[in-house]
């Protein structure tokens, strides 16, 4: 072929290029009523959502990201998706369309006491062409995590009818528990009164659950994990230590020891987020301590519903505390029996973990301080009222769950707090 030949073929072609029709991007059909939100091929590709790196699954359990619990992220959720996750028994919550993006966006509020990661496992193996997510949160770049508690993070506060930033009552409540880091952002600058009854070091294990009780009970307004009473005094005592396997534990001894240590202080109600069997010394240690005016609250236990009674809860002297959802679903590992009192949040519950990072917990543990803090409000109330009365009064008040009346699973039902505000 000859070079003009050649030049004339080029020249041919680019005009046959430029003469071609346009093609117009076109946004998909979004058909609302019927929920056919499109499969992946309508939407393009969508490689760029995914980090490859890192899998949000890969966490261990709720408490190690700050996102919403009771909450997934769907993207492009196709008609396949949407019946997978209503035989999961997911409901969607909210959807919409981001038109520059070009996605559609859903909200599917997991089903009753499933946590997020486990909700998050079985959409993506239902469904394993959609995208799911967690509902990650994000603040300002720069700025301090000083906000008082709001939105999810203080459903506790709001189910019991307390105040966003606390109750500003002065009085002196007591825990017996684990570790505490008193230099916590929460607990920094708070009035507490703190005693290790051991000389070894703490483990990280041990200063966190200390310190996510008393910060529920007493954390600074100004620390973004404002807590109950950040007014209040608090007398600590730690009575726990690892023993030679690794595991932490404690012993009628120690316990009694620190009951007694908490109770030379005068608190009007302690707080005892621990369970184990029952004991001469322990239920000797808890009826003197009632007997002396001082009000005893503790965890009812996670064992199960199937568990046996776990003690001091179960002591007749004791308001053992169950665990609830937002959705005032019981804690699926909460212990049931005769001897839970009242009901209080202990699900997704926000509060202080090492040097200050916010985290989710769940368990009776977190519950106790709620009915701690309206026992100790109440006793302010009515100072000249003895332990007995004082719990006959927040049963009273409680609100109602599952059937009428007393019952295995809720007690008395949910604390209220006599609209307590800061």
């Amino acid at each position: 072929m000859s070079r003009l030949t050649s030049v004339f073929a080029l020249l041919l072609l680019a005009f046959a290029l430029a003469s071609a029709p346009s093609v117009q991007a076109q946004s998909p059909d979004y058909d609302w009523g019927d929920n056919d939100w499109g499969d992946w091929g309508d939407w393009g590709d969508f490689d760029d959502f995914v980090d490859n790196q890192e899998d949000p699954s890969d966490y261990d359990s709720d408490v190690d990201m700050d996102f919403e619990p009771d909450e997934i992220i769907a993207l492009n959720l196709s008609r396949a998706g949407i019946k997978a996750a209503r035989a999961l028994g997911f409901r969607v919550q909210e959807r919409q369309y981001l038109r520059t993006l070009n996605f559609t966006m859903a909200r599917l509020r997991p089903p009753a006491r499933m946590n997020s990661r486990t909700a998050l496992a079985r959409l993506r193996q239902a469904d394993p062409k959609g995208f799911y997510d967690r509902n990650t949160i994000y603040s300002l770049a720069g700025q301090d995590s000083v906000a008082p508690c709001e939105g999810v993070r203080c459903y506790g506060q709001t189910l019991i009818g307390w105040g966003d930033t606390g109750c500003g009552v002065k009085t002196r409540v007591g825990i017996v528990d684990s570790a505490l880091d008193t230099g916590n952002p929460a607990l920094a600058g708070q009035k507490i009164l703190y005693k290790r009854l051991h000389k070894s070091q703490p483990s990280t294990e041990e200063i966190e659950h200390g310190t996510a009780v008393a910060a529920l009970l007493v954390g600074a307004p100004d620390s973004g994990f404002p807590g109950l009473m950040p007014e209040a005094e608090l007398v600590a005592a730690d009575v726990f230590s690892r023993d030679r396997n690794g595991n932490l534990l404690t012993d009628a001894a120690r316990l009694a020891t620190g009951l007694d240590w908490v109770a030379s202080q005068k608190p009007s109600v302690i707080n005892i987020s621990i369970t184990g069997p029952d004991g001469g010394v322990l239920r000797t240690s808890i009826r003197r301590l009632v007997r002396s005016g001082i009000a005893v609250v503790a965890a009812a236990g996670n064992l199960g519903p199937k568990a046996p009674a776990q003690y001091p809860a179960a002591y007749p002297e004791v308001t053992a505390v169950t665990a609830v959802d937002r959705q005032l679903q019981v804690y699926n590992k909460a212990n049931r029996g005769d001897y839970v009192a009242l009901a209080a949040p202990g699900v997704g519950i926000w509060t202080t973990g090492l040097k200050g990072v916010g985290v989710f917990r769940e368990g009776t543990s977190f519950a106790a301080p709620f009915a701690t803090a309206a026992l100790a409000l109440l006793k302010t109330r009515e100072p000249k009222l003895q332990p007995a009365s004082l719990l006959t009064l927040l049963k009273q008040q409680a609100r109602d769950l599952g059937p009428p009346g007393n019952d295995p699973t809720f007690g008395w039902g949910l604390v209220q707090s006599g609209q307590c505000r800061s």
